[in-house]
């Protein structure tokens, strides 16, 4: 009880300003030495022998003053005890609230209660470029099949270096029987050069061999297989004897499509020298390709030296696939002499190509009068037709 009224006594003291004594005593400055009977102005305490500052009322120690008394000694004196101790670790605030433990909840980059994952995404992660399966943290924080992206998902990744995707990791072969390869989508999603594949077909390498190719654009699968899977462009390679119909109404009989002296589709082994079977003087279509890409290949291992041939392709029916792009290239005795490509064709184009002299073997196009590639537009034989 005699404790707790002198603290309530100290307090009120210094709550007042100042302690006075009854001797006179130096004040004291800042880290001079003081006692406990020195005047102070506001807040300047006398704490274990030391002036110093502080803040306010609300200090940092707990301060028990003992006062011992006795009726044979003089006026009391004071004694100070530095007793600090720190609060026990509490889960309430400075008002005594109950603190709780925050909700858990998805996106917080912590995996909690039921979570099976926490990456704070808010949208469904890709797999790593080339994983073709993966697991990945989604905005509800499960485990769920991640997005690929990979060569070959026939979808070009730029950001990964792809410059095509054709649905597959592979270098396609080009169509065609010529020794200069096609620009294909390679391996590892990479424009360049296709692999030319002639097996399973002769071709002679002498005489007159005569090539076909193209591409459309809009066929998401020119080497497909099928009925009108693809577009439909035909090789003619005609006898100079031809005479044909004047479909292009020019007053002139064409040829195209002559029975005997068209080779083309409709009329693959035509008599153009003499009867004897074992005379091998006449052209064979030795490949026909009626859904996309070609081949076609039409070759004379004897042609006649005296004659000139002519060389033509027809858009037969684009089978909803709308344009393509020819090329038609001329092999003399193996070499190649002779190429046009990539020249637009619409369904049912008439491309006069070029003509050969079977003596001197000068391939010669055929131009229109402002000398480019002569097509006749909507020719479409009055008895062979799609």
């Amino acid at each position: 009880m005699r404790l707790d009224l002198v603290r309530l006594v100290f307090l009120t003291l210094i709550l007042s300003g100042c302690l006075r004594a009854e001797e006179a005593a130096p004040t004291g400055g800042l880290g001079e030495s003081c006692r406990i009977e020195s005047t102070c102005e506001a807040w300047l305490m006398c704490v274990g022998g030391i002036c110093t500052e502080e803040s306010g009322p609300d200090i940092d120690a707990i301060v028990e003053i003992d006062i011992a008394s006795s009726a044979d000694t003089g006026p009391e004196t004071a004694t100070y005890v530095d007793d600090w101790t720190a609060l026990p670790d509490t889960a309430d605030d400075a008002l005594g609230n109950d603190i709780k433990d925050p909700e858990p909840w998805c996106g917080n980059s912590v995996v909690e209660g039921d979570e099976a994952c926490d990456e704070g995404a808010v949208e469904p992660l890709g797999c790593a470029y080339g994983e073709l399966l993966c697991l990945v943290c989604n905005s509800d924080c499960e485990m769920v099949g991640g997005m690929p992206s990979y060569c070959g998902d026939g979808l070009v990744d730029e950001a990964h270096g792809e410059q095509c995707d054709d649905g597959n990791n592979e270098t396609e072969s080009c169509p065609g029987m010529s020794d200069y390869p096609c620009t294909v989508c390679q391996a590892g999603c990479i424009e360049g050069a296709g692999e030319v594949d002639v097996s399973g077909i002769l071709v002679p390498d002498n005489g007159i061999v005569v090539e076909l190719v193209w591409t459309t654009p809009s066929d998401p699968d020119p080497l497909d297989e099928g009925p009108e899977t693809g577009a439909d462009l035909d090789l003619h390679f005609l006898h100079p004897a031809a005479t044909g119909q004047d479909v292009d109404g020019d007053g002139v009989l064409d040829g195209w499509f002559d029975q005997p002296f068209d080779c083309f589709w409709f009329n693959t082994h035509p008599n153009w020298g003499v009867l004897d079977p074992l005379v091998d003087d006449d052209p064979a279509f030795l490949v026909d390709d009626d859904d996309g890409a070609g081949p076609e290949i039409v070759a004379f291992e004897d042609p006649n030296e005296e004659l000139t041939y002519r060389v033509g392709v027809h858009y037969w029916s684009d089978h909803g696939y709308g344009t393509s792009y020819a090329t038609v290239r001329v092999f003399l005795q193996g070499a190649l002499v002779f190429e046009m490509a990539e020249v637009e064709l619409a369904d049912h184009d008439f491309w006069e190509v070029a003509t050969i002299d079977a003596g001197t073997g000068l391939v010669t196009p055929i131009t229109n009068e402002d000398g480019d590639a002569k097509i006749i537009p909507n020719y479409q034989h009055p008895y062979i037709v799609p």
